[in-house]
């Protein structure tokens, strides 16, 4: 008898199929490796154009993360 504290095979799929689905949804089917620098202007507009200003988070620093 399986154990109900471990999840199924069958909930395991789904919940990778719905991670799958949140993941090329919210990136627009791009790979991981794509680089916000291969965006097009289109491409931009038509990402903020789908969120709203309290959904957008940006950060700052005064260091460089890149210079040494």
């Amino acid at each position: 008898m399986p154990s109900k504290t471990l999840p199924t095979w069958l909930q395991l799929l789904a919940i990778l199929l719905v991670a799958w689905l949140l993941k090329t949804q919210l990136f627009g089917h791009r790979g991981s490796g794509a680089s916000s620098d291969d965006w097009t202007p289109e491409q931009i507009h038509a990402l903020a154009a789908t969120v709203k200003a309290e959904e957008v988070v940006m950060y700052t620093t005064t260091e460089c993360g890149y210079c040494h």
